[in-house]
């Protein structure tokens, strides 16, 4: 469980560092008007792979987790009188999930995007999805 842990606390650096990466790449490639290319559509889905795996990861924390544990054994009402407890055993998960979601909607979007739109399109749902994440790092946790 330990090794899990760490695993998804350091691959959320990863995931974020390269979807900063990512995002400021994009937003230059529209300043000056570039194509999209393929070495933006390997950086787009080697992201969305790094994303996949930190969900991954933070499902199989997540169900052994304390959190879940008193989420399931109490109940959502006696999570939500507190407030940690909320963050950490349904925002956290949920949030990340919805970032997920936007994701990988923005690569499904991008395919069926005309060339001059497939950086904004990719931009807004990964833009989106960063500040998420940001939102609802659990912090000292």
């Amino acid at each position: 469980m330990k090794i899990i842990s760490s695993l998804h606390l350091y691959w959320a650096f990863v995931l974020l560092i390269s979807m900063l990466f990512l995002i400021v790449r994009f937003v230059r490639a529209m300043m000056k008007k570039k194509a999209y290319g393929a070495m933006d559509l390997h950086l787009t889905i080697y992201v969305l792979i790094f994303a996949g795996i930190q969900v991954f990861l933070g499902l199989s924390r997540y169900f052994s987790s304390p959190g879940y544990h008193y989420l399931k054994q109490h109940g959502l009402s006696a999570v939500l009188d507190d407030r940690n407890k909320l963050i950490v055993a349904v925002l956290h998960p949920l949030v990340m999930l919805v970032s997920f979601a936007l994701m990988w909607r923005g690569f499904q979007l991008h395919k069926k995007a005309s060339s001059g739109q497939l950086h904004r399109v990719i931009l807004k749902y990964y833009a989106i999805a960063f500040l998420l994440m940001l939102l609802l790092i659990p912090h000292g946790h």
